[in-house]
C-alpha cells in the first residue's frame, strides 16, 4: 500500500542494466564507471550548493 508499481519502467531499467553490463564487459570497468559517476554527482552537488549558499542565502 502506498507504493506505485510501473511494470514498463521496470522493463526499461532491466534493459538499461543489461546493456550497461554487456557494454562494459568487466566488473572492473563497470566499477570504474560507477566511481566516475559518483565523483561527478558529488562535484555537481557541491557546485549547486555553492550557488544556493552564495546567491539564495547571501553568505
Amino acid at each position: 500500500m502506498g507504493q506505485i508499481y510501473a511494470p514498463g519502467i521496470n522493463w526499461i531499467l532491466l534493459v538499461a542494466v543489461v546493456a550497461a553490463v554487456l557494454g562494459f564487459r568487466s566488473s572492473t570497468a563497470l566499477g570504474s564507471a560507477y566511481g566516475i559517476a559518483v565523483t561527478g554527482t558529488m562535484l555537481i552537488t557541491t557546485v549547486l550548493t555553492f550557488f544556493v549558499v552564495r546567491y539564495a542565502w547571501h553568505y
